[in-house]
């Protein structure tokens, strides 16, 4: 605010100097207008000298953040990446292990299936469609035989 207040003086106090120097000097309209484009070409050099100082500071801000983000992350993200490598590696490697294991045991199950429970499944089946066929056989001659007398 107080730059402003500052600022507003100084254009207060240029016009003032001009009209002194209308007044008081034999100054014409065309040397006015000279030293206006003379005082505007030096604050406008003033204020571009500034505007590449002010990006330059910028930029060497931004170059040291950079820096020191990368440090940061050379310091601690980096070893953590490193150790999420070799914990993704040793998952691969669980996992493989874990699909050769129930690789494993689907062979496993499917040889005592073929090779055990397969013919014990056959044994029952056979074992009562005898039991069926004895049963209907018996049933059956039961049905032809006609009922005892007196009951």
């Amino acid at each position: 605010m107080r730059y402003v207040v500052l600022l507003l003086l100084l254009f207060v106090l240029a016009g003032a100097g001009g009209v002194y120097g209308i007044l008081y000097f034999d100054i014409t309209m065309g040397q006015i207008r000279d030293g206006v484009i003379i005082v505007y070409g030096a604050v406008g050099v003033l204020f571009f000298l500034v505007g590449i100082v002010v990006l330059l500071a910028i930029l060497f801000g931004l170059k040291a953040a950079s820096d020191a983000g990368s440090d940061v992350f050379n310091d601690t993200v980096r070893p953590v990446a490193g150790n999420a490598r070799a914990m993704t590696d040793d998952a691969r490697g669980m996992v493989g292990d874990a699909r050769e294991m129930v690789r494993t045991a689907r062979t496993s199950v499917e040889f005592v299936s073929d090779n055990a429970v397969s013919p014990v499944i056959r044994a029952v089946a056979v074992a009562r469609g005898f039991r069926r066929g004895f049963g209907s056989m018996l049933t059956a001659s039961a049905r032809r035989r006609p009922p005892p007398r007196g009951e």
